[in-house]
């Protein structure tokens, strides 16, 4: 239903599409698939959140971390071929008057290569169905955090989105995991992060990197030679 919500909306041209991730569970912040004079380069690019506050209406998420992760990433084309983050922010704390997250180096999953059916705008989803924790992080209940997904582009620009959440004990509390909010369409996968470059640039960073270990090569010769000297 989103989805349709927010591609009506589009084909309307309400909006400038500059953002490229929408995340459907837990839900994000809020659409940021738009450029204006406040966010002139696509407001996904503002970090940490893609340009939303914080929301009141968080999600009640596992403690362990188990819950669901599902996004769409090909709302805009030149992404058939990106690098993905998802990572965990802590915060704020209970009591505190901060406005925003205060850490989100803490890295669930990634790098994961994340290729599309095309290169062009493309539909679909992709369903982490247990997430997890960063390790050594062992949330309380009641503690608030947010699930933050970057994708970096072909070109290397980051894209961000956020989806607030309270971690929780109570399974009651937990919104109900499905085949209609968790699921994988055909054409798109997602796979640890191997290396990956343009054509014309292959040959030369070949080049560059032989004559880069035979530099390395060289220095460590003369470096054993003086030693045993």
């Amino acid at each position: 239903m989103k989805s349709t919500t927010l591609l009506s909306t589009l084909s309307l041209g309400i909006v400038a599409v500059e953002g490229h991730t929408v995340i459907n569970y837990p839900p994000w912040r809020g659409n940021n698939l738009l450029s204006n004079s406040s966010f002139p380069f696509g407001m996904a690019r503002t970090y940490p959140c893609g340009g939303h506050p914080m929301t009141t209406n968080r999600t009640h998420y596992p403690l362990d971390g188990s819950g669901a992760f599902a996004f769409e990433p090909g709302w805009s084309p030149g992404h058939g071929l990106n690098a993905v983050y998802i990572n965990l922010c802590l915060g704020p704390e209970e009591g505190s008057d901060a406005t925003e997250v205060r850490n989100c180096s803490l890295t669930i999953m990634g790098p994961l290569e994340l290729k599309g059916p095309t290169d062009e705008q493309y539909a679909g989803q992709v369903c982490v169905p247990r997430l997890g924790l960063p390790r050594g992080v062992t949330p309380r209940a009641g503690d608030l955090a947010s699930l933050q997904i970057v994708q970096v582009v072909k070109h290397g620009a980051a894209l961000y989105s956020c989806a607030d959440i309270i971690f929780t004990d109570d399974a009651a509390l937990i919104p109900a995991v499905n085949e209609t909010n968790c699921f994988n369409s055909s054409g798109i996968s997602l796979k640890p992060a191997g290396f990956h470059a343009h054509e014309a640039a292959v040959s030369g960073a070949t080049t560059a990197v032989t004559q880069l270990s035979g530099v390395l090569s060289m220095g460590m010769g003369l470096l054993v030679f003086g030693y045993l000297l």
